[in-house]
């Protein structure tokens, strides 16, 4: 006989079919690991132009054989590079967020101390923790997984301090495009990709304006 508790197999239903959680596409996945925090995960997030982070609920899970595990039914999502940039990654997380957190693009920042950084929107209120990306290499005085946090705000405007309370100061511009993702959410379930040819690489790129279907499985040892 099957020891799946029901009550048990009831919440997790109910959990795995909220509408709240997205798949995120990362780059550097083998150097994560169970113990590894949101501000990892959002800092090894795959920032190319062009990439979103997709929709995805389960519904309704059945017992397997295994007597102490569920299985959920496979959803796909449809990933869509841009049409200029490939999206490549080597891993994926389900993450648990009530609105699609976006990166948050700068359009423009001072190389003065502290740096006034401008978005397109509010990139949040004074005291929102967060960590930047770059399409391409971050500007000198940004540390690549470090969490800032908004200092001051105004309309788009923002300066930031680090850990230790420094005020964030960049020197220089890099290349490519800085994003500011704030540290919203939770990691609700992480994935391992398959190596995607005879040769095991595990990382998968997805041509500019070419659409890939990516099939995700959901099972859950609950005893």
């Amino acid at each position: 006989m099957l020891r799946v508790n029901s009550a048990l197999k009831a919440m997790l239903d109910f959990y795995y079919a909220q509408p709240n959680f997205r798949v995120m596409l990362l780059q550097g996945a083998d150097a994560l690991t169970p113990q590894s925090t949101l501000k990892d995960f959002l800092a090894a997030e795959v920032a190319v132009d062009g990439y979103a982070r997709q929709p995805i609920a389960f519904g309704v899970s059945a017992p397997t054989e295994a007597v102490e595990a569920l299985e959920f039914p496979e959803q796909t999502i449809v990933i869509t590079a841009g049409p200029s940039v490939p999206i490549q990654f080597d891993g994926f997380v389900l993450i648990r967020a009530g609105a699609a957190i976006p990166q948050l693009a700068a359009t423009s920042f001072t190389q003065t101390a502290p740096s006034d950084i401008t978005f397109p929107s509010s990139p949040g209120a004074v005291g929102q923790q967060g960590v930047f990306l770059s399409t391409g290499a971050l500007p000198v005085g940004i540390v690549a997984g470090t969490v800032y946090t908004i200092a001051t705000v105004g309309s788009n405007i923002a300066t930031f301090t680090a850990p230790n309370a420094t005020p964030l100061s960049v020197s220089s511009l890099g290349s490519g495009t800085l994003k500011w993702v704030p540290l919203i959410g939770e990691i609700a379930m992480p994935f391992d990709l398959r190596p995607t040819d005879g040769a095991g690489n595990r990382t998968y790129t997805i041509q500019p304006n070419q659409t890939h279907n990516l099939r995700i499985n959901l099972g859950l040892k609950v005893a």
